[in-house]
């Protein structure tokens, strides 16, 4: 979701989310992320290097195994949900980069000099915060590879301690420079403490781990719900990487409980990219499961170190299929977005000109403020599927939101001084609000004051939330 913002403003929202990294990234990297091609170049080249390190970390040394690994790492649609929105997707491939030299790091180093991978860690994490499970993935896999790889000598627990101490500086170095951010900029953090909570998994645990293991289902199935085709192969590959790593396990020279320990960890690792999932009051968005890509090409370069040649070349044939499929994935939804984009400029349009009309009639010479009440719900079609950011529109995202939309009009070469109404003085427009038709009605756009409403429906309830937490306007908020 590409658009320009005041840098002030996005600044405060990056250090308010905990992404200070990015923050530093936009401020002295790309101060543009708009511009054409270059965020997405870097995106990409940051995601190439990443998977050409991780497959040096995880010890995969056959051409045709890091020519399939590397392409599942690459090619899963689950970071194009990511690199959609053009504000951040450059900062996404540098966080992948990040993530894999942290493991690249420790894996070559020894003693005291492992330590330097808590750096590139922390970077990560300062982007944004669900790098962690990459992370988590990702030296997971390292531990399982070098475990297949030890000709005798068994899982290293002693790496697995080394990996945990990593794992706990990076995080308190990511914490204490972050109170730092915080403190020196006055602000406190909204963004985690928002969207994850404990309270979802304690009020109704039994909807929440249902609701989590049917995304992870519908994943792996290769479900149209997710890749807006179905990617049947997708559940071949998976199954077969399984049944390669089991065997590759009973081939290999470990204790049996060291055996039964690597398929258990097997399994919780294609858990790990859902486990966002327990702390979310909703269906876990697909952007959040950054891990995705790189515990499936994971799994797979496991299952190919069993001996059997065949099974590997079968392997290769299957994982050759399905990354064409996401190819073709990707592809129909960046057209969703192409067209929801064009549908999204025609209502624009539409709107700008009764905008004008209503400011007209009201002999108003200059708005100052836009608000809007409820969204433009596009129902999803053929040629527009809509999943998370794909196929979706301006006039729809996070249930209306006046700051986006006004952004968005700023491409068109309007409202370049119209700013979004204060969440204070949105409860005043409440009365004038309600009586007031929705879109795309007579009167559904009215100039009261200085402030333009544009009503698309009744209020939402991220609208009410905002508005509640701030006033508490009893005939609108209730007992809320």
């Amino acid at each position: 979701i590409n658009f320009p913002c005041i840098q002030q403003q996005q600044d405060r929202a990056y250090i308010s989310h905990g992404r200070w990294g990015l923050f530093l990234l936009d401020k002295f990297l790309l101060p543009y992320p708009i511009i054409p091609f270059v965020p997405l170049f870097i995106a990409l080249v940051g995601h190439i290097g990443a998977v050409l390190l991780l497959l040096d970390a995880w010890e995969v040394d056959s051409t045709l195994e890091r020519f399939a690994v590397a392409t599942l790492g690459f090619a899963h649609p689950a970071a194009a949900y990511l690199y959609m929105f053009g504000m951040m997707n450059f900062a996404v491939g540098i966080g992948f980069l990040c993530c894999a030299l942290s493991l690249f790091v420790y894996s070559r180093s020894t003693g005291y000099e492992r330590f330097l991978a808590v750096i590139p860690a922390v970077l990560a994490l300062s982007i944004y915060q669900p790098f962690a499970v990459v992370l988590v993935a990702i030296f997971a896999i390292s531990i399982l590879s070098s475990g297949l790889r030890a000709g005798g000598q068994g899982l290293a627990y002693r790496d697995m301690a080394g990996m945990l101490l990593v794992g706990g500086f990076s995080l308190a170095a990511y914490w204490l420079i972050n109170a730092g951010f915080l403190a020196v900029s006055g602000r406190t953090t909204i963004y985690v403490d928002e969207v994850l909570h404990l309270r979802y998994l304690r009020d109704d645990p039994a909807a929440v781990i249902a609701r989590t293991l049917e995304m992870l289902g519908q994943v792996y199935a290769g479900s149209k719900s997710v890749y807006a085709i179905e990617i049947r192969t997708l559940g071949v590959v998976v199954g077969l990487s399984l049944c390669g790593l089991v065997a590759a396990t009973l081939q290999s020279s470990l204790r049996k409980s060291q055996q039964v320990l690597v398929c258990l960890l097997a399994i919780v690792l294609l858990s790990l990219p859902f486990t966002v999932g327990l702390f979310m009051a909703d269906r876990i968005q697909v952007r959040f499961m950054i891990a995705l890509p790189f515990v499936i090409s994971g799994i797979a370069a496991l299952g190919m170190r069993v001996k059997w040649r065949n099974f590997r070349l079968l392997m290769a044939l299957c994982i050759g299929y399905c990354v064409f499929q996401f190819v073709v994935s990707i592809n129909y939804l960046n057209s969703a977005s192409h067209f929801a984009l064009a549908a999204d400029r025609v209502l624009a349009s539409q709107l700008i000109g009764r905008i004008e009309d209503a400011r007209v009639s009201a002999g108003v010479q200059e708005l100052k403020y836009l608000e809007v009440v409820g969204y433009h719900a596009r129902p999803s079609s053929p040629m527009m599927p809509k999943i998370d950011t794909f196929g979706a529109s301006f006039f729809e995202w996070d249930q209306g939101s006046a700051g986006r939309i006004v952004l968005f009009l700023r491409t068109l070469g309007y409202f370049n001084h119209v700013e979004p109404m204060p969440v204070q003085e949105r409860g005043q427009q409440f009365e004038t609000a309600r009586a007031m038709p929705a879109w795309p009605a007579p009167g559904s756009v009215k100039v009261n004051g200085n402030a333009v409403i544009v009503k698309f429906g009744e209020y939402s309830s991220i609208q009410k939330r905002g508005i509640c937490e701030t006033t508490r306007q009893r005939e609108f908020c209730g007992n809320n």
